[in-house]
């Protein structure tokens, strides 16, 4: 491990925009004593966390909440991680509210607890805002379990004193393993146009 990102001196204030910590950290069992404040692995001009004050990143953080379903069946669970992103590095991070019953806003009533986290990708290096925006999205899009309201270029990660920390080893970044499946999915679609494109008639083959 070989991570660098920025932390806030508070932990679990949404209003607070200003990350003027560094931390460079090579060893998991480190990251606690950064990652119970509120933290980001974008970079700001100033520090001060706001998507028009973008630098650059070479990470890209995402949110799986399990509010799509009420089937535990459905939810998906941090093993999960590196078998549908085979072979890429990435860093699972629990959430404050991992495994903790929450009310839903409907109801009113506590939902079943379910696996909450954040997972951090190493990507190619990007130094604009929008590219960074509409590469979360492309991810997003494929990958439909990831939080949706989670993509923009002003991303943070509320800290916790009780996140547990899981690292995956791989050769790839996640801007080439995404590189790697839209190839396959090209590759598949026109195989399966080839297949489902009738044959006219004298064009067969002889035999």
């Amino acid at each position: 491990m070989d991570i660098k990102f920025s932390y806030a001196n508070c932990t679990g204030i949404a209003e607070n925009c200003l990350f003027p910590n560094t931390a460079i950290v090579k060893d998991i069992n480190e990251l606690h004593k950064y990652m119970k404040y509120d933290y980001t692995f974008i970079e700001f001009k100033n520090n001060y966390r706001d998507s028009k004050k973008f630098i650059r990143s070479e990470y890209a953080t995402f949110d799986v909440d399990n509010d799509h379903s009420e089937n535990k069946e459905d939810w998906i669970q941090i093993q999960d991680i590196p078998k549908i992103f085979e072979n890429v590095w990435c860093l699972v991070i629990t959430s404050r509210n991992h495994m903790k019953p929450k009310l839903d806003k409907k109801t009113n009533k506590p939902k079943t607890p379910r696996p909450k986290f954040h997972i951090v990708f190493r990507m190619n290096e990007v130094k604009v805002a929008k590219e960074f925006s509409d590469f979360m999205h492309r991810v997003q899009k494929k990958y439909r379990f990831f939080d949706p309201l989670a993509l923009d270029a002003g991303r943070f990660m509320f800290g916790s004193d009780d996140s547990k920390f899981y690292e995956f080893e791989g050769s790839l970044n996640l801007s080439e393993f995404m590189d790697l499946e839209d190839k396959n999915d090209k590759k598949f679609s026109d195989l399966n146009i080839e297949f489902l494109t009738p044959i006219e008639e004298g064009c067969r083959n002889g035999t």
